[in-house]
């Protein structure tokens, strides 16, 4: 077992956590490959998974609901798309009173100083993050209500921004970032930021000119 799966495990994770994670990582990772048909691959997989060990309250469960979505819209079965699109929508909404049942440990960001100073003021803190975790609610149930597929690009969120401790905040970043959809200003500027090619200026005229080869001036 890898060193994170052990951490994993000291912390209380069962292994169909830590497969479902994995599943939809790699997921992701080919979503923003491009390589949609073994995305949808692992989007199935890790539906599965979910079916035999997540309960319906979990928001893992609803992202997993969308990705499967996302894998039947990828083989041209729309119905059965939209049908589990809409399923998933409807348990996304329970996911802000799931917020509520959970009670984070404090973490240190920078120093034994802020850690003492977050567990001195525990409630504000966690406050604080239940705040900035509906805020990360609210932008993927966005992005599941426009239905579309997020775009290749460089690097997706989880692989910036997963959180390095085995606890609920990563069970529902996880469902968050891994989901196949995408709100449709972020699709417009890409993974990365910059204008995808249905948003670059087209070239016309004599004027324009194709940009330099390497190498030359």
């Amino acid at each position: 077992m890898s060193r994170e799966g052990v951490a994993a495990r000291a912390a209380g994770w069962r292994r169909s956590e830590l497969w479902w994670e994995g599943l939809q990582s790699r997921a992701k990772s080919r979503q923003m490959a491009g390589d949609l048909d073994a995305a949808a691959r692992c989007w199935m997989l890790a539906h599965g998974l979910a079916l035999l060990f997540l309960s319906r309250d979990d928001p893992r469960f609803a992202c997993g609901l969308a990705n499967a979505a996302a894998a039947a819209e990828h083989r041209g079965r729309l119905r059965l798309a939209e049908g589990r699109r809409q399923r998933a929508q409807a348990l996304w909404r329970s996911v802000p009173a799931w917020i509520e049942k959970i009670r984070p440990a404090p973490r240190a960001r920078s120093s034994l100083f802020h850690l003492r100073l977050a567990k001195r003021h525990a409630e504000t803190w966690r406050e604080n993050l239940r705040v900035e975790l509906r805020s990360q609610v609210e932008g993927a149930e966005a992005s599941l209500a426009a239905g579309l597929l997020e775009p290749p690009g460089e690097r997706c969120r989880w692989e910036r921004e997963r959180p390095p401790r085995f606890d609920d905040t990563r069970r529902l970043l996880s469902a968050c970032y891994l989901m196949a959809y995408v709100a449709p200003d972020a699709r417009r500027t890409g993974a990365a930021g910059a204008p995808t090619a249905g948003d670059r200026p087209a070239r016309s005229g004599s004027s324009a000119r194709p940009p330099p080869r390497p190498g030359r001036t």
